[in-house]
């Protein structure tokens, strides 16, 4: 499934960091392990089964209009 958050420009990096960073304190893996909330840097969540989740900072919506999630 695929879930669009959206921030202020100004806002959106803390955001990612702070999600990441919730990650790390529950144990989860983070590649690459360098966090620097660049736009369009991509970062894998991985846990003891394998893959968790993506989280990348965007310029453009990626959902439809509707916000309804693909998957």
């Amino acid at each position: 499934m695929l879930r669009e958050l959206e921030r202020p420009d100004d806002h959106a990096p803390q955001v990612l960091r702070t999600i990441l960073e919730r990650h790390l304190l529950a144990g989860h893996r983070i590649l690459p392990d360098v966090i620097t909330a660049d736009i369009g840097e991509r970062y894998e969540v991985l846990d003891d089964e394998g893959w968790l989740a993506t989280y990348w900072l965007s310029e453009r919506q990626v959902l439809p209009e509707d916000g309804a999630p693909t998957g």
